[in-house]
């Protein structure tokens, strides 16, 4: 299955999406950026081994120490903005679960309200099967 990173990167790009953002903009890709990019984070083909090899030998320290500030800034805001998304659905669930539950009590109410009926009606069908089945 997925990882969780992978699933929070899956989330973050369809939020993009359903905000009308395209799909090279929804996977963060700037204009002229290769998707295959082993070294782009948030590309589909990231691979850490290759990313972590290539990282220590072009870059400085203090632009290593930056980057890992700006990555934490950023799954902090990642996680904020998933659990937000969590409170909200989870808003709407409540009274879409109340409203079925309604619903299903209602029906109940209503089958045993015309259970004499049926009762009645059932009864005049066997008589009416019950001459067909004698002759």
């Amino acid at each position: 299955m997925w990882s969780l990173t992978e699933r929070r990167r899956k989330a973050h790009r369809m939020l993009k999406l359903y905000n009308g953002l395209s799909e090279v903009e929804a996977v963060g890709l700037p204009a002229g950026t290769d998707p295959l990019d082993p070294t782009d984070l948030n590309g589909a083909h990231f691979d850490p081994e290759v990313y972590l090899d290539k990282l220590p030998r072009e870059c400085p320290l203090a632009q290593l120490m930056d980057s890992e500030t700006d990555m934490v800034q950023q799954i902090r805001a990642l996680d904020s903005d998933m659990q937000t998304l969590v409170y909200e659905n989870y808003d709407k669930f409540i009274p879409a679960t109340e409203m079925t539950n309604s619903i299903k009590l209602y029906e109940e109410l209503q089958e045993t309200q015309n259970f004499p009926n049926n009762l009645v009606k059932e009864e005049q069908s066997w008589k009416t099967h019950k001459k067909y089945l004698y002759i």
